[in-house]
């Protein structure tokens, strides 16, 4: 052993006893933080720690609970809520580079049709789905509705923020099913596993908005319908909130695991590791009943258009979340189960439905997919990328 190496077992065998007491009181601590978080959960109600889940920095970037309701149930989200569909696009909208119409339809800044009805005609394509097909972040011209109209389409476009497809088809069947327009398209994403959710909050720590929707799940005699209790979010009578969201959100143990281990700093951290755990390590047998809940909608779509003699396209959408795997990402696909995204496609081309899968649009360009997406943000697509996605559209729409 050199000098210097005995010189520093030294050191460490002189503070060893130091070490060992500090080892102990942090683990002593730890316990401790873990033992009062969850025995507080005993006493503290349920409507305590949904505010303090509400409240999180992480949920709503620290803004008050009160605040953050009464936005959403005037409007400033751009979105308005909604019985049948959960939200629907606020009427009547006026932004420097887009609009709504009376009935919510995205339209062009300088469209004077602000009416609230739609006029049928051989060119009439409906748009429905969350902001990817929306074209968030882009100017009404390099959106896929103002894409699809320099076609020469009359295009509706509903689509809404954070929709998935059951959302898509409940506006549909409510609003525009008695119209026969020439096609439908309609987006839809890996998550299928939020169709039978209900309170966006309770699908992730991140969710920036108490948005609400009805719930859905399969059984013997098809799929169920569970409405959201949007009275008491409104009043924000938390109790009753609580009791409908644990009967019908699938999501609810997230806010379960949440009363447990928030209360303290190390259980909150643990919480968020957990939550992170959650979203890698799924399971594939509850992952692919959504599947088939959302194969249920994608159906009532095809049925219904084979019955107005329209055309449904379904757009698959992946984002670079989805498509730039982490290392533990890859580890766990290779070892442990499929890629959710792999998975998903895999599910989708075996129904042998009409889908456009945007990550293969860009992939035949041989560019890098970074091209087709927004500076900083790994959802949306660049304009480039609505354009790619805008003649894929209209060629499957010809053809």
């Amino acid at each position: 052993m050199t000098e210097q190496a005995e010189m520093n077992w030294s050191i460490v065998r002189t503070f060893w006893p130091q070490i060992k007491t500090v080892v102990k009181v942090s683990l002593l601590l730890v316990l401790l933080d873990i033992a009062i978080s969850f025995g507080a959960s005993c006493f503290l109600s349920d409507s305590y720690y949904l505010e303090k889940y509400l409240s999180d920095k992480k949920i709503n970037k620290g803004q008050d609970v009160d605040k953050t309701l009464a936005d959403y149930f005037s409007d400033a989200y751009f979105i308005r809520p909604d019985a049948v569909a959960g939200w629907i696009n606020t009427p009547n909208v006026n932004q420097p580079e887009w609009r709504t119409n009376a009935i919510g339809a995205q339209i062009s800044p300088d469209s004077p049709n602000t009416g609230d009805t739609i006029q049928n005609s051989e060119q009439l394509v409906f748009l429905l789905g969350s902001s990817v097909i929306n074209g968030y972040g882009q100017p009404f011209e390099q959106r896929p509705v103002g894409l699809l109209e320099a076609h020469g389409y009359d295009v509706v476009d509903f689509s809404t923020a954070m929709y998935s497809i059951d959302q898509s088809w409940a506006f549909y069947e409510n609003v525009l099913s008695a119209y026969k327009p020439k096609a439908i398209i309609v987006g839809v994403h890996n998550d299928a596993e939020v169709i039978p959710n209900m309170f966006l909050p309770f699908r992730s720590p991140d969710a920036t908005a108490p948005f609400i929707k009805p719930a859905y799940t399969m059984s013997d005699t098809g799929v169920v319908k569970k409405l959201p209790p949007v009275d008491a979010l409104r009043e924000k009578d938390f109790a009753s909130l609580l009791a409908a969201l644990k009967e019908g959100d699938a999501q609810y143990p997230l806010f379960e695991a949440y009363q447990r281990l928030s209360l303290l700093p190390f259980s909150n951290f643990v919480w968020h590791l957990v939550y992170k755990f959650k979203t890698n390590f799924y399971s594939v047998d509850d992952y692919t009943a959504t599947m088939d809940l959302q194969k249920e909608f994608m159906q009532k779509f095809v049925e219904k258009a084979q019955q107005q003699g329209s055309k449904v396209i379904f757009v698959k959408f992946e984002s670079r979340y989805d498509l730039e795997l982490s290392y533990s990402k890859r580890f766990i696909s290779r070892y442990l189960h499929e890629d959710k995204t792999a998975l998903h496609n895999a599910y989708l081309k075996s129904t042998e439905m009409p889908i456009l899968y945007s990550t293969e649009i860009f992939q035949a360009t041989g560019r890098p997919m970074s091209d087709f997406f927004i500076a900083h943000d790994w959802l949306h697509f660049s304009a480039e990328g609505n354009a790619l996605l805008a003649e894929a559209i209209h060629q499957a729409i010809e053809r």
